[in-house]
């Protein structure tokens, strides 16, 4: 692998309260979520939440016994280390743009991680020999501000054969009952998409992947669903798709009250109005309000 070219230096904030929640950041002008144990703490629960709802496994690619395997935003690295457990012959790398802290401890010998790459949507700059075989992205939503330039990349560092496999959501409320509108959780969720398309994210692309893969050049792109979507609450009955809404709303609380807000502010909402409407979509989540989901 080439060397890093991005610093790799923390900004902290914790001085300025008002603005940050005492949060630290990697560099919130590429990034606005935070990277402290709270938020790797959240990434890990996210991880449980979404390896639920694709049924226990990994990855739905077909793949064998990929040689060479990239996790893209690997985050806390758990996903890299639980694919390079089941896969022990595969050489499987982790990239994210801060200091990776595996969430598991040892790593295996197979499993090694680069931090502080530009993952935000520079061409990337691996050695020309190496292509690998599976190119993995998880949740992903927050992350790149040039998808397909990323994409691109993905397509130029595939061996011939080699799959990308994209697991993310589409932050677009669906709710069967209606229970969701007017209500105070619907009103956060877009003026948290408002904030991220201002700092130039648009978090419902993901139901544009399919054709811009197509676009790139990638065969037998497939786009599937999981079953039943990321529900906000455990409103459904039976017992496997309420403990993933009884999952999902732990994560949802948790990400509004400490994800949301540079978003929020970054929408124009002032901080007494972030407290005022976090509160009340929280207070909805915990009471069962909101009988939604979101697609993944």
């Amino acid at each position: 692998m080439a060397a890093p070219t991005q610093s790799g230096s923390k900004i902290t904030f914790s001085s300025d309260p008002g603005s940050t929640d005492g949060r630290t950041f990697q560099d919130p002008k590429k990034y606005l979520l935070p990277n402290d144990k709270q938020e790797k703490d959240r990434l890990d629960n996210q991880y449980i939440l979404i390896t639920k709802l694709l049924g226990g496994k990994l990855a739905w690619a077909p793949i064998q016994e990929p040689k060479h395997v990239l996790d893209v935003c690997t985050g806390t690295g758990i996903w890299a280390i639980e694919f390079a457990r089941q896969y022990p012959t595969t050489r499987i790398t982790g990239i994210d743009i801060d200091t990776i802290s595996p969430a598991i401890t040892p790593v295996p010998s197979n499993c090694t991680f680069q931090s502080n790459i530009d993952a935000q949507d520079a061409p990337w700059s691996f050695a020309p020999d190496i292509k690998f075989d599976f190119i993995h992205f998880r949740m992903i939503l927050s992350c790149f501000t040039n998808p397909t330039q990323v994409f691109q990349s993905v397509f130029d560092n595939l061996s011939p054969g080699g799959y990308i496999e994209i697991q993310d959501l589409c932050v677009e409320i669906h709710s069967p009952d209606g229970s969701a509108s007017g209500t105070s959780f619907e009103k956060i969720v877009g003026v948290f998409n408002q904030g991220s398309l201002k700092s130039g994210i648009d978090m419902t692309k993901a139901k544009n992947y399919k054709k811009w893969l197509q676009k790139i050049g990638f065969l037998e792109v497939e786009e599937r669903l999981a079953e039943p979507g990321l529900p906000t609450t455990g409103w459904h009955e039976n017992q496997r798709d309420r403990e993933i809404g009884e999952l999902g709303c732990v994560v949802f609380q948790k990400f509004i009250e400490k994800g949301m807000p540079a978003y929020l502010r970054t929408a124009g909402l002032d901080e007494v109005g972030i407290k005022e409407l976090s509160e009340k979509a929280i207070a909805e989540l915990k009471r069962g309000d909101v009988r939604a989901y979101y697609p993944l």
